[in-house]
């Protein structure tokens, strides 16, 4: 019987450890940032695309600005591409590189309260 109540007690504890390893898990993930990334091509035509951002991308944004932002630019030419009418159907994979990115412009947000964390 003493067997028995000890598993059932290791048996809460280890479900509420569980739940509590999901909960920060879901929390470190959590997109609590806002990227507002303004692309202007080389017919002077701007994209404005918005991206949300967890903790990791921000910081990686933050401390490689140039390379990091490379992966947004990409999915902002890609869906512009898409909003021009340079379809995949038409142009196939690669359509997004009939966009020509001329400058860009950025500003990371806090969701939660608008204050600006970074910009360029």
């Amino acid at each position: 019987m003493l067997k028995s109540k000890h598993f059932l007690q290791l048996g809460i504890l280890l479900t509420v450890v569980a739940i509590l390893l999901a909960i920060v898990t879901v929390e470190a993930r959590s997109k609590d940032f806002l990227l507002e990334l303004t692309v202007t091509t080389d017919k002077q035509e701007e994209f404005t695309q918005y991206i949300e951002l967890d903790d990791k991308e921000l910081r990686n944004l933050r401390n490689d600005p140039s390379n990091e932002i490379k992966e947004y630019l990409v999915e902002a030419r890609r869906k512009y591409a898409d909003e021009i009418g340079y379809r995949k159907e038409i142009y196939g994979a690669e359509n997004y590189k009939m966009v020509v990115i001329a400058s860009y412009r950025y500003i990371v947000k806090e969701k939660s309260s608008g204050r600006v964390l970074l910009s360029k």
